[in-house]
């Protein structure tokens, strides 16, 4: 936790966290909210707008009374660069302080050779971004998207089932080393959790459960407005909960996970084994008539068309996934299931039976008023917002108040 010597500057940090959280707001509401003095306030939001971090957004509209000049966050007041990464793609991005993503992100395919190859892509993919914003007083920091269990205290990366050589890895002591900002480092599923949460169809649900769907399975919990971290930061490794005894073996290390059942590599295993099993699907002439070209995207797509065993594959993924949510349902109680907007690629099929099974298994209870609803954010998108709202909340933290020395 950051600290400040002096009342007014945590004041400062108070009042601009409200403007950015819950703007726009008027000078008058920021007093009943904060019970700050009228001509702190004054002094302090004059401060913030003579230096372009917060602009004022116009009159309200109450109905009585003299109209008041409310006040917002300006987009413009600094710039954040985003670093996404998973087994397949790096992508790297400039965002405002919305956050929205500004101009085209970069992205290439991930260097999977060793630790020190992707480190090396990583920062020059960061710096490329950099070097395209030109000026770089305006950046606020990077926030860096990994795909496995992530110790964000220490910006340390534990460990990825989906890159094996990737362990301990100091990425946040290595990107202010080379590029001498502030660095936020989280994995991929907290930093898509966050955003459609705030951003996307969470609507700012204060109880709240995404599911990841892809090579990995993941979940993020929001409970009572905040994320769920876990003790040393791995809660949500939904895919690696334990479904049936004596199942496929995942990657880590156990047999039977959600992962292994259900995951996208689960769809392209059972697909490309059944057509080599003389089964016919669509999805062989998707892939060029080659079975081990046949992608799990492409099962999903099939099935949406109709595809006889691509529907049957996908059906199967929505039980065991059902399965997998109701047990969450009965023990986060979430008013919302924001399920993954890549599976909509099965169309409507795979969300109605996972309903089915959730209002089956789960609590009577706890079902009677749950939603559910897929993504409405892209999972690229979906992570560089992410994270550039946990910039956000890291650059505009409220600090403590120093104590004096006596």
């Amino acid at each position: 936790m950051k600290s400040v010597a002096s009342m007014p500057l945590r004041n400062r940090a108070i009042l601009l966290d409200l403007i950015r959280r819950r703007g726009p707001l008027s000078r008058v509401e920021l007093h009943e909210l904060t019970q700050i003095r009228p001509a702190g306030i004054s002094q302090l939001t004059g401060e913030l707008l003579e230096e372009g971090i917060i602009r004022e957004a116009g009159p309200s509209n109450n109905p009585t009374g003299r109209k008041r000049i409310l006040l917002e966050m300006n987009d413009d007041a600094g710039i954040i660069l985003a670093v996404d990464f998973d087994a397949e793609r790096v992508t790297a991005a400039s965002l405002d302080c919305r956050p929205a993503v500004i101009g085209q992100p970069y992205s290439e395919p991930t260097n999977l050779q060793g630790q020190s190859e992707l480190m090396e892509q990583l920062l020059r993919c960061a710096r490329r971004v950099r070097q395209e914003v030109g000026d770089a007083k305006r950046i606020l920091g990077v926030g860096v998207g990994d795909p496995g269990v992530v110790d964000s205290a220490r910006g340390l990366s534990v460990l990825a089932s989906t890159i094996e050589f990737w362990r301990n890895v100091p990425l946040r002591d290595r990107f202010e080393a080379e590029l001498g900002i502030p660095c936020v480092v989280a994995d991929n599923t907290r930093a898509r959790t966050m955003a459609e949460c705030m951003l996307g169809a969470g609507g700012r649900s204060n109880d709240m459960i995404f599911i990841e769907y892809g090579r990995g399975i993941g979940a993020g919990m929001v409970t009572g407005g905040k994320v769920l971290l876990g003790h040393s930061f791995s809660a949500g490794e939904f895919g690696h909960t334990h479904v049936i005894e004596g199942g496929p073996p995942c990657k880590c290390g156990s047999f039977g996970c959600l992962e292994a059942l259900a995951g996208i590599g689960a769809l392209e295993f059972r697909l490309r084994r059944a057509i080599r099993e003389g089964g016919t699907s669509r999805c062989l002439e998707m892939a060029g008539g080659d079975p081990e070209a046949i992608t799990g995207w492409q099962v999903l797509e099939a099935a949406r068309s109709g595809d006889k065993m691509s529907v049957t594959l996908v059906e199967e993924v929505g039980r065991y996934l059902g399965l997998g949510v109701a047990n969450m349902v009965n023990l986060f109680n979430p008013q919302l299931i924001v399920i993954d907007r890549r599976l909509a690629l099965a169309g409507q099929m795979v969300l109605d039976e996972i309903v089915r099974v959730v209002r089956r298994q789960a609590l009577a209870y706890s079902n009677r008023e749950l939603e559910f609803r897929f993504g409405d954010l892209g999972a690229e998108e979906a992570s560089l917002l992410g994270l550039g709202l946990l910039l956000l909340e890291s650059v505009f933290e409220v600090p403590d108040l120093k104590p004096s020395r006596v």
